[in-house]
């Protein structure tokens, strides 16, 4: 559990004032709120910095640092922060899907929280996927450039989306079966370090905005607009940092050696 002084910073960090008295729209305001203000990001990854999985490194790193980081930093916290509102939340794991084949268990980290109307997942660490809490029923979210769902088979429940009026496409599949933060740390380690996890082969810094998202791929910035996307290379690691500060709110220390990445970029 966190104290009401690392709730209330956590607050600050969403940028969120005043709260929704109802619960489900506390938890979506929270949700979205989390999406926009703090990225999905891999920054420690590509730069060779461990990631300190666990409650006081996570916080540290998304309240005090101002950064974000991938599913188990970002969803962990956000339990943290619903689990002190009052919140039943539990843990999840997910396997996600690559195209091809679906990953291990415990490859994502995910959320699972009980409403009046019924449980709904929660995820603010997939980077480009629900923007609010998907129910599980199988009832189809629609939002403004995609619709989502949730249906039950082959003994997993299986995150749907579809960006076009036929195609529905895999996300990724999980169980309703509760975990602790230790059953992930196997998948997370991996991730920080094999050559075969995407976290290690590529750079992401990704955040959702009021009509789209902003997304850091390598030295790639892509600016979406709903279905239309504005794409530009930067042109130094100088820019980079820039990027980082500007879009994302974040300030990398000096002794993150992106001057020697960027030119391992070019």
């Amino acid at each position: 559990m966190i104290s009401t002084a690392q709730q209330q910073k956590y607050f600050e960090r969403l940028g969120v004032s005043s709260l929704s008295k109802q619960p489900a729209q506390l938890l979506t305001q929270l949700h979205l709120a989390h999406l926009r203000q703090l990225p999905f990001e891999n920054l420690d990854i590509t730069f060779n910095r461990t990631i300190k999985l666990n409650q006081v490194g996570v916080l540290d790193k998304l309240i005090d640092q101002h950064r974000g980081g991938f599913c188990y930093e970002l969803n962990y916290g956000f339990y943290l922060l619903l689990s002190s509102l009052g919140f039943e939340v539990k843990l999840l794991s997910g396997r996600v899907f690559d195209g091809q084949r679906y990953g291990q268990e415990f490859d994502h980290l995910l959320l699972s929280v009980e409403l009046a109307d019924g449980p709904v997942i929660a995820d603010v660490g997939f980077g480009d996927s629900f923007n609010v809490p998907l129910p599980l029923d199988g009832s189809v979210l629609i939002e403004q450039h995609a619709a989502h769902k949730i249906i039950w088979e082959n003994n997993h429940f299986s995150v749907l989306k579809r960006t076009d009026s036929t195609t529905w496409k895999p996300q990724y599949i999980f169980t309703t079966i509760p975990r602790t933060l230790e059953d992930f740390r196997q998948m997370a380690n991996y991730h920080q370090t094999s050559p075969l996890s995407i976290f290690t082969r590529k750079t992401i810094c990704s955040r959702l905005t009021p009509d789209g998202r902003m997304t850091l791929s390598n030295r790639k910035l892509i600016e979406s607009h709903g279905l239309h996307k504005n794409e530009r290379l930067l042109e130094s690691a100088e820019q980079f940092r820039l990027t980082l500060r500007q879009q994302f709110d974040i300030s990398l220390p000096d002794s993150f050696q992106v001057e020697q990445w960027f030119t391992g970029q070019n």
